[in-house]
C-alpha cells in the first residue's frame, strides 16, 4: 500500500531530470551542455527531496518542497512559493504532475541565440582581454604586444570608446553622474561593419558590456554569459545561494571564458563568410575570485603572482581559437583597461589615471603599426584595422572617467599627465546608478558596488 505514496513522486523526479536534460541535447542553450553526471546528479537530488513521501501523509509535503523550489526560479518571483505549498496541500498528485512538467520548462526558458546569415568579405575578430596590463601582455603567448593607452581606467567607458572610436571627451559615455551612467548616442563599431554587408556576431562578459547598456546595439547576435543559466536548476539552485553565502563562485562563472571562446570558435569555422566577432573574456580581471589552482585566498603581497598566473591561463584558454583563424582574417586583440597591483598604494583599476591603469597591449597580426615612440589611442585601433582609417601615435591622449572622481579628466602624454576641463556628457540618456546596482546584485555579485570604491579603501575587485 505504501508503494502508492511515494512512487508518484519518485516518478516525478525522474521525468524532471529527464525531461530537463533530453531537450537541452535536442535544442543546445548558450552556454553550458547538461552531461550525462548532471542528469544523474539532478535525478537522485530531486529523488532526495521527495523522500518525504515515503511516509503515507509525507506526499503533500514532498509536493510542497519542489514546487516551493521550482516556481519561483522558474517565475522570477518568491511569491510563487506560496502557491506552489497551497496546490500540494490540496493537489497533491496534480503538483507532482506539475513539477515533472517544470523539467522541460527549465531548459525551455534557457536563453538561445539564433545564427546569423552570412556576410561578405573576410572574417573580422575583436578580442578584448578584460584588465590586462601592457607590461602583462606578454604572458598571453601571443608575441610582442604595442602599447597603447586607453580611455579610461574601467570597462564602461573604454569599452564605449572602443565602439564609438573616440575619447570619453567626446562621445560623453560612460561616466557616473548624479543621475546615473552616461550613454553615448554616435554609431558603434558593429553597425559600421554591418553597413558594409558584414554579418556581426558577440559573445560578451563584464556586466557593464550588457545589452541594457547598449552594447548590443548592431550584433544580429549578441550573447552574454550573465544571462546564461545552469542547465541543471537543482544545480543553478545550490550553486547560487552557496555562493551567496560566501562560498565559491558558480561553474558557470569558472567555465564562462572557457565557454565564451568556443562560442567564438564555432562561430568562425570554415571559409570566410564575411562575419566580425567581438570576444570580451574576463581572465585577468578575476585573478582573486576565480584564482589559479594555488593561489586561492593569496595575500596582497602574492597578488602580483596571482594576476601573471591568470593571464598565462587566459593566454593558454585562448590559443586553440587564435591558431584556428583563417589566414585571411583580420584581428585585433586589446584590452579594455589595466590594473594596479600596488603602485602608488593602489590595487584594482578605475581609482586614478595612472600608468597601470591606462596602458594596455595591443595585437595587430598583419597590419603594421606606425613607427614611434608615442603611444596609440585604444580607441582608434579597431577603425584602423576592420575599416582601414589611418592611425597615428599621438604626443597627447585625453582620457577621463574615474569612478572616485568621475569627470576627471587629463591629456595623457610622455611626462605625466596634464589636467584638461571635462566636456559635460554628450548624451542625454542615463541608466540609474541605483536600478544598476540593484542588478548587479541580482545576478549574484557579492560586492556590487566595488567599481565605484576607491581601490585602496577596499579589499579583492
Amino acid at each position: 500500500m505504501r508503494a502508492k505514496h511515494w512512487m508518484p513522486a519518485l516518478a516525478a523526479a525522474a521525468a524532471f531530470a529527464w525531461g530537463e536534460a533530453a531537450l537541452c541535447w535536442i535544442w543546445p542553450p548558450d552556454g553550458l551542455q547538461p552531461t550525462i553526471g548532471d542528469l544523474l546528479l539532478s535525478w537522485g537530488g530531486w529523488s532526495l527531496l521527495v523522500l518525504p513521501a515515503l511516509h503515507p501523509k509525507g506526499e503533500r509535503f514532498a509536493a510542497g518542497l519542489v514546487l516551493a523550489l521550482v516556481l519561483p526560479a522558474l517565475l522570477g518571483s518568491p511569491w510563487w512559493a506560496l502557491l506552489g505549498l497551497l496546490l500540494a496541500a490540496a493537489l497533491p498528485k496534480l503538483a507532482l504532475g506539475l513539477f515533472a512538467l517544470s523539467g522541460v520548462a527549465w531548459s525551455a526558458q534557457l536563453p538561445r541565440s539564433p545564427e546569423p546569415a552570412p556576410g561578405q568579405g573576410a572574417d573580422m575578430l575583436l578580442l578584448t582581454v578584460d584588465t590586462l596590463r601592457a607590461d602583462h601582455g606578454g604572458r598571453l603567448g601571443i608575441g610582442p604586444p604595442t602599447q597603447a593607452v586607453s580611455a579610461a581606467p574601467w570597462t564602461l567607458p573604454a569599452m564605449d570608446s572602443l565602439m564609438q572610436g573616440s575619447p570619453v571627451s567626446e562621445h560623453g559615455g560612460g561616466l557616473l553622474t548624479s543621475t546615473g551612467y552616461s550613454r553615448p548616442d554616435g554609431v558603434v563599431l558593429a553597425e559600421r561593419l554591418k553597413a558594409v554587408g558584414l554579418s556581426t556576431q558577440a559573445y560578451t562578459c563584464n556586466p557593464h558590456l550588457r545589452p541594457e547598456l547598449g552594447f548590443a546595439r548592431g550584433f544580429d547576435r549578441f550573447v552574454h554569459s550573465d544571462q546564461w543559466r545552469d542547465p541543471s536548476l537543482l544545480r543553478h539552485l545550490v550553486d547560487e545561494r552557496v555562493h551567496r553565502w560566501g562560498g565559491p563562485v558558480p561553474r558557470l562563472w569558472r567555465q564562462r571564458d572557457v565557454l565564451l571562446i568556443e562560442h567564438a570558435q564555432r562561430a568562425l569555422e570554415g571559409p570566410p563568410q564575411g562575419r566580425f566577432v567581438w570576444l570580451h573574456i574576463l581572465g585577468p580581471h578575476e585573478f582573486l575570485r576565480d584564482p589559479v589552482p594555488g593561489f586561492e585566498g593569496a595575500p596582497r603581497d602574492q597578488w602580483p603572482q596571482a594576476y601573471a598566473a591568470s593571464v598565462e591561463r587566459t593566454g593558454e584558454r585562448l590559443q586553440g581559437l587564435l591558431d584556428g583563424l583563417s589566414p585571411d582574417t583580420r584581428v585585433l586583440v586589446l584590452s579594455d583597461h589595466g590594473e594596479s597591483l600596488g603602485e602608488q598604494d593602489l590595487y584594482g583599476h578605475g581609482s586614478a589615471l595612472v600608468g597601470p591603469q591606462l596602458l594596455v597591449p595591443a595585437w595587430t597580426p598583419g597590419l603594421a603599426l606606425p613607427e614611434g615612440s608615442d603611444p596609440l589611442a585604444a580607441w582608434e585601433l579597431p577603425g584602423f584595422v576592420f575599416l582601414d582609417e589611418p592611425l597615428l601615435r599621438h604626443t597627447r591622449l585625453p582620457v577621463a572617467g574615474v569612478r572616485r572622481d568621475p569627470l576627471a579628466a587629463a591629456w595623457w602624454t610622455a611626462h605625466g599627465l596634464d589636467p584638461m576641463a571635462p566636456a559635460d556628457p554628450a548624451s542625454p540618456r542615463f541608466v540609474g546608478e541605483e536600478d544598476w546596482d540593484a542588478a548587479l546584485q541580482a545576478l549574484g555579485y557579492r560586492e556590487p558596488d566595488r567599481d565605484r570604491t576607491p581601490a585602496q579603501d577596499r579589499g579583492p575587485p
